[in-house]
């Protein structure tokens, strides 16, 4: 966090829950944060307890009604003149009401979109105005979203809150575009959990009693889930947006997601769980590993400790990377085995081998894939066969065979990773890539599928889907550009580091066990 240390956030709905954790948060780590809400007193309560724990944290408690155009200028003003201006927003404050839509009054309309929408909308806007007024180009704006702003839930009378929150997800969208429009390098994440355990149930108008019994035998996030999340991005690279997190409670009912590091020692990302240690000795297979973002990830957990098998056809490359590990750490465990993950007879055999010389898998990374560029009305089968062959039955045969080894072995707290792309939610502008595209989608709708099915099985064995946008690897080759058309291609926009996929996956493996990190959407900061 070193970069943000003194400088500036603000934090809506800052009195209690998931507010009053981002604000605590970012204060003990340095920042001065202007806690905003209605109750100030509660930020006021909360400053004193900052103190006890840290007195150097700097924690301003400042009444406001994000609903009320004046509060918001004169927050956004009042920190220009007493702290310096606005560098980090969190849009925090919300609200939901229970009503069926054919029963719901004026006002309560009013309520859940002024608070959702339009007091998010009117403090991005003025903050931005300061960012722009004072030069700041780094800032980072923060929407606190939900789940149900990616889908619709089964869930009665919540149709109004979820109007509101697939409200927030255009508007995240929409912004990113606004801030790559502008030549600015400030960032935009949406981060979109599943249930809380807050007092949302009785804002929410539900009576006391069954507020308090809205969440019982409910798996819940708690708050500083949450907040943990808002650090991981904050503290992502400049050149890396995290666009998107959704996260769930390991085990939870009803939804679906949609967009650290350190093990021995800290890291630059800081968070409360930082520690791999439960990982440590464990056993990963990474498909793919030879290159790029396999290669990456594979050195990663190697140096945290586990005990990683990389595959690959070119194992040649692997056995290169195990040479480099053992002069960075030679403790670091990586071993090379040749396989085809498109044969299932070498998927059945690398999973015994792992589990016959290492005691078996706890994690699988599939990351093996690829694509070609051809058009539909010119595709040849052999070209449809290769990619669903890699990206879809590959990672589907790998998956069940490790998901079998882990249930055999009695573990119930292993995960699955699948490398996804940003293609596998949306369709990309470029001609030729739209069976990669399919391929993808198929990818974002298997790994729902399993979340299901693993919590249906009872146990605690996760999925995270990793979605980044574009990396510099050797794809662009392997699907059929020359290395000159690659390179111009890597010219004319931003991109991502391998390593920045490999960061993001040690941090979703390193959360808690109850918190089940669905999917991260990353995107190179300014992406067209």
């Amino acid at each position: 966090m070193d970069r943000w240390v003194g400088r500036v956030a603000i934090v809506t709905g800052a009195s209690v829950g998931i507010g009053a954790a981002i604000a605590k948060t970012l204060a003990l780590k340095g920042m001065k944060v202007v806690g905003v809400a209605r109750r100030v007193e509660k930020i006021q309560a909360l400053v004193e307890e900052l103190k006890l724990e840290n007195p150097k944290g700097e924690l301003h408690a400042i009444k406001g009604d994000v609903t009320n155009e004046e509060d918001i200028k004169r927050i956004v003003q009042w920190t220009r003149e007493k702290l310096g201006g606005t560098d980090v927003l969190v849009n925090n404050a919300g609200c939901g009401i229970l009503k069926k839509l054919s029963e719901i009054s004026l006002a309560d309309i009013r309520k859940v979109l002024d608070l959702n929408v339009v007091g998010l909308t009117l403090f991005t806007r003025d903050v931005i105005q300061d960012m722009k007024s004072r030069g700041v180009i780094d800032g980072h704006i923060f929407h606190i979203n939900s789940v149900v702003g990616h889908e619709i839930i089964n869930y009665p009378m919540i149709e109004m809150y979820t109007a509101s929150k697939h409200a927030v997800t255009v508007l995240t969208e929409g912004l990113r575009r606004e801030l790559r429009d502008m030549g600015t390098k400030t960032r935009v994440t949406s981060i979109s959990p599943g249930a809380v355990k807050t007092e949302f149930a009785l804002a929410s108008g539900l009576p006391e009693e069954q507020a308090r019994k809205v969440y019982d035998g409910i798996p819940c996030l708690e708050s500083q889930d949450v907040a943990d999340a808002l650090v991981y991005a904050l503290t992502a690279p400049p050149h890396v947006q995290v666009h998107e997190m959704i996260i769930h409670a390991t085990g939870e009912l009803c939804w679906k997601i949609l967009s650290v590091e350190s093990l021995v020692k800290r890291d630059h990302y800081g968070l409360r769980f930082q520690r791999m240690d439960r990982w440590v000795g464990r056993v990963a297979i990474v498909t793919g590993a030879s290159v790029g973002i396999g290669a990456a990830i594979a050195k990663s957990l190697a140096l945290r400790g586990m005990r990683v098998v990389g595959v690959a056809r070119r194992v040649e490359k692997i056995q290169a990377l195990i040479e480099e590990l053992k002069a960075e750490n030679p403790k670091g465990e990586l071993h090379a085995i040749k396989g085809d993950v498109t044969c299932e007879d070498d998927i059945k055999r690398i999973v015994q081998w792992t589990r016959e010389n290492l005691g078996g898998t706890d994690v699988l990374v599939n990351n093996a894939g690829g694509g070609v560029l051809k058009k539909l009305s010119e595709i040849s089968l052999a070209d449809i066969r290769k990619t669903l062959d890699l990206n879809v039955v590959g990672l589907s045969l790998f998956t069940r065979d490790a998901i079998q080894d882990m249930k055999s072995r009695g573990v119930n707290d292993g995960h699955i990773f699948h490398i996804n792309s940003i293609a596998g939610h949306e369709i990309l502008n470029m001609l030729g890539t739209e069976i990669y595209s399919a391929s993808k989608h198929a990818v974002t709708a298997l790994t729902e599928g399993l979340r299901r099915e693993l919590r249906d099985m009872g146990t605690k064995i996760r999925v995270t889907s990793i979605s980044p946008g574009e990396v510099k690897t050797g794809i662009a080759v392997a699907s059929g550009m020359s290395e000159e058309e690659a390179e111009e291609l890597y010219k004319s926009r931003p991109y991502l580091e391998t390593e920045d996929i490999a960061n993001a996956l040690v941090y979703a493996l390193a959360a808690p066990p109850h918190v089940q990190v669905h999917e991260i959407i990353i995107l190179p900061t300014g992406r067209p």
